[in-house]
């Protein structure tokens, strides 16, 4: 896996820029091997899903879907 290089730019990045590098730590640190043994899932979506929708979903717009 590539590591990002974090530097000063000369412009501004968007709300969304730090969408990428949240993406790969959540693939990096492999948060469904770590939070699924521990909460297993009884009914509907796991909970390693629900935390990624939590950290992620807030940088979307209304009806963009996760």
């Amino acid at each position: 896996m590539s590591d990002f290089v974090i530097k000063q730019l000369p412009y501004d990045l968007s709300s969304q820029a730090g969408l990428a590098l949240i993406g790969k730590h959540l693939a990096r640190i492999n948060v469904n091997a770590l939070v699924d043994p521990a909460f297993p899932m009884r009914s509907g979506a796991s909970n390693s899903a629900i935390i990624k929708s939590y950290l992620v979903g807030p940088a979307k717009f209304t009806f963009q879907p996760i």
